[in-house]
């Protein structure tokens, strides 16, 4: 009895391992060999020029500038700034870059119907960075945005509408390479005129994101290329 019981078990262990083997899916998959070439490209590096930004730097752009005098400039966490009036000036001295807005007429929605229309707003705009050295030579004009504010009634169902600010739009390219995102571009905002006496009375905002590329490459970096055939 006890030889009978082990031969039927060997023989449900054959049957049970002949019945997984019948079931398991078997499938062959025919790849393609790849053809490719392996290029490596030299690009090279370029060191930007920061400029040397402190109170006398930051004193020279406000007067220059905007005509603000005789006001020190603060500095906090790298970022030197003036206060005049509601006229605020700030460079930031890890690169450079120049931010000014009057907050008495920049996005005020009271404000709009005396501006200069469009045309003469881009002739002062190109008049101003022009006299002041603003546009570096691979800069180019890219387009207009604007400000604008619109009110609807819902009393007498009636929209209305206007454009409170002209925005001026520059972007830069290197070897026709455009720079993007936020590290290259000039932003020249327009609206009604302030008391100042100057070629800025109608600057109300202005944003300046741009530092010079020394001409020798710094270093080079391998670019690996695979290019099919």
């Amino acid at each position: 009895m006890r030889k009978d019981t082990i031969i039927l078990f060997l023989l449900f262990l054959l049957v049970v391992s002949a019945s997984d083997q019948a079931v398991s899916p078997s499938s062959t998959t025919n790849y393609e060999p790849m053809n490719f070439v392996l290029s490596q490209t030299e690009m090279p590096i370029y060191e930007l020029v920061t400029p040397e930004v402190n109170e006398s730097y930051v004193q020279s752009l406000a007067s220059s500038l905007f005509g603000i005098y005789d006001i020190l400039p603060q500095e906090a966490e790298g970022i030197y700034f003036v206060n005049w009036s509601n006229s605020y000036l700030e460079v930031d001295s890890a690169d450079g870059s120049i931010w000014f807005a009057d907050y008495d007429r920049i996005w005020n929605v009271s404000l709009g119907d005396d501006k200069p229309n469009q045309t003469e707003s881009q002739t002062i705009a190109e008049a101003w960075l022009d006299e002041k050295g603003l546009i570096p030579a691979n800069a180019e004009f890219v387009g207009i945005g604007t400000t604008n504010m619109t009110i609807f009634n819902p009393v007498t169902e009636v929209m209305h509408s206007k454009i409170i600010n002209y925005h001026f739009n520059y972007a830069f390219a290197v070897d026709d390479i455009p720079i993007a995102e936020e590290a290259a571009q000039i932003t020249v905002m327009i609206g009604e005129s302030s008391d100042m006496v100057s070629t800025a009375q109608n600057i109300v905002g202005f944003d300046w994101r741009w530092r010079d590329i020394k001409s020798t490459a710094y270093t080079t970096a391998v670019l690996i290329e695979f290019d099919s055939i």
